[in-house]
């Protein structure tokens, strides 16, 4: 028959392990955060070298650069007008509501609305940068487009915090049946 001195130094024992398997534990998710956390930072310097260097932005040459001047062509409606054509893709998820006008806003800022499943977002658009993808954005929103769209992605960890709305399908593959040339910088 034990005593009451052999269980307790049995109980202290068994403390002592559970101890120990706690302190490595907790050892081991500190090493591992760690070594996510210096990947991350890693990453996040390569890229931004990259971005800087400019090696992210393709090949240096731009077939619709004009020969006299070396500089690239504004694509986007700089001229005051877009071509907004009709998605040839197939992509089932398209939503059709018509067709932007032509002629758009090329200077100052808009603001506008866009109603999701998480409420109300608010938006600024730089029509001056971006002539034809702001005047996307003010038509759709005149059209309803993003009313009650779910938001498909939403991410609140600590490090990444992303929310993607906008897409009636729900899908992240959706959108209008139109395209239109996107903005160049020469």
């Amino acid at each position: 028959m034990s005593t009451n001195q052999q269980r307790r130094q049995a109980a202290q024992r068994h403390l002592q392990r559970q101890l120990e398997r706690r302190s490595e534990l907790a050892r081991k998710r500190r090493r591992n955060l760690g070594l996510i956390a210096t990947a991350v930072a890693v990453a996040v310097v390569v890229g931004a070298a990259l971005l800087l260097t400019g090696v992210l932005r393709g090949d240096d040459t731009d077939a619709s650069a004009d020969p006299g001047t070396g500089t690239a062509a504004a694509v986007d409606g700089s001229d005051g007008t877009c071509d907004f054509t009709a998605d040839t893709s197939g992509n089932p998820n398209l939503t059709d509501v018509g067709t932007p006008p032509a002629e758009v806003e090329t200077s100052g800022t808009t603001t506008l609305t866009m109603n999701t499943n998480f409420g109300p977002i608010g938006v600024t658009l730089d029509q001056a940068m971006a002539p034809c993808a702001s005047a996307s954005m003010v038509y759709l929103t005149e059209q309803k487009f993003f009313d009650g769209s779910p938001c498909h992605r939403q991410t609140d960890s600590e490090g990444l915090k992303v929310l993607q709305c906008g897409d009636p399908s729900g899908t992240g593959s959706g959108g209008p049946t139109y395209d239109y040339p996107t903005q160049t910088t020469g």
